[in-house]
């Protein structure tokens, strides 16, 4: 089981629309689950962080749960995320084993094991996510330079042959036809005469954008500015029309080009993600007691679906707020929602 199942169970107790239930499931999501930065690329879950105090827990999940299906996705995920790493889960698995003491580990090993499931149910919307670049830079994901320097090596190339006169006409215009056909950029017509003016500030204007290190900041600045301005408004001034024009178009290009080079390395990064979580192990223990937690935030998360849709439609139900106070506190006031798991921890303990 896993989060999207719990939000599943919650949407069938209410009969939900497809649209609903997708909204639902989409609001429990709560991104720092994951331990990750690609997982921000999501929305953010408006949900208190689990570490609140019970008081302001209770009374934010009543009212969320009370106001639209949003709230009550929100008010689930919470529910989730503390049954299954904050503590709870253990609580229950240790009134479920009696006297037997529960292994000290379990208070690390239960919650990466619920992380690892939680960022496999998650990680193709992250993957279809718009790509994050400050996320690609802080995991240091390796970045495509060589593209762009490659381009700016081709255009320096192509102002050099373009301040040619005379003899160095002809070679001037191939090399600028060379390069818009790489690029596939449609030139003007050569200009009666070639541009007599010097050629030092464009190079120099090429040359700077290629001398830093190529960091995804760089590739944002790219993607979201443009860098080749200078590059223009020189080229504008010395009336290189043709050349103007060939910036333009390869720009373009290599907007198109970078663009394709960060959807790969996002996916490839949350690939790496999704496949770290499905490589993590545990014993029998452990995932007992992650399945009593997912299993009892199922049950939860139907018990408050129902008396939040019974809130909606005017109907009698359970009070939201007493409901959410009974939900979030003490697992042993709450048996009924993790008794069909306990045979399943002692038999685990008694393997173990």
């Amino acid at each position: 089981m896993s989060l999207i199942a719990v939000t599943s169970a919650a949407a069938y107790a209410i009969d939900a629309s497809d649209i609903d239930a997708v909204a639902l499931a989409r609001a429990a999501i709560r991104p720092a689950f994951a331990g990750s930065p690609l997982w921000y690329a999501l929305p953010p879950s408006e949900a208190p962080d689990a570490g609140t105090p019970l008081g302001e827990l209770v009374a934010w999940c009543a009212e969320a749960a009370g106001r639209d299906v949003a709230g009550l996705g929100a008010a689930i995920g919470l529910v989730h995320e503390l049954y299954t790493a904050h503590g709870w889960a253990i609580a229950a698995a240790q009134a479920a084993a009696g006297e037997r003491p529960l292994p000290g580990g379990l208070a690390a090993t239960v919650p990466a094991l619920a992380r690892a499931r939680f960022v496999i149910a998650t990680a193709e919307l992250v993957a279809d996510a718009d790509p994050d670049l400050a996320a690609l830079e802080e995991l240091e994901a390796p970045v495509g330079g060589d593209l762009a320097r490659g381009v700016l090596a081709k255009l320096i190339e192509a102002a050099a042959g373009d301040d040619e006169t005379a003899a160095g006409e002809a070679r001037a215009e191939a090399t600028l036809d060379e390069v818009a056909y790489l690029f596939e950029t449609a030139l003007p017509p050569a200009p009666a005469a070639a541009p007599v003016a010097p050629v030092e500030d464009l190079l120099v204007a090429l040359h700077a954008l290629g001398k830093d290190a190529w960091t995804w900041g760089s590739t944002a600045e790219w993607l979201d500015e443009d860098p080749l301005l200078l590059v223009k408004a020189i080229a504008r001034a010395q009336g290189r029309s043709r050349f103007g024009v060939l910036v333009e178009g390869i720009r373009g290009e290599l907007m198109t080009m970078l663009a394709s080079l960060v959807a790969l390395a996002w996916r490839g990064c949350v690939e790496r993600v999704g496949r770290a979580a499905r490589q993590v192990t545990a014993p029998r223990l452990d995932l007992a007691v992650i399945e009593l937690a997912e299993t009892a935030a199922a049950a939860a998360a139907t018990r408050l679906a129902t008396a939040a849709h019974a809130h909606w439609t005017g109907r009698a139900g359970e009070d939201l707020v007493a409901l959410c106070r009974e939900l979030l506190g003490d697992p042993r006031d709450v048996s009924a929602l993790w008794e069909r798991d306990a045979p399943a921890i002692r038999a685990a303990l008694g393997a173990g």
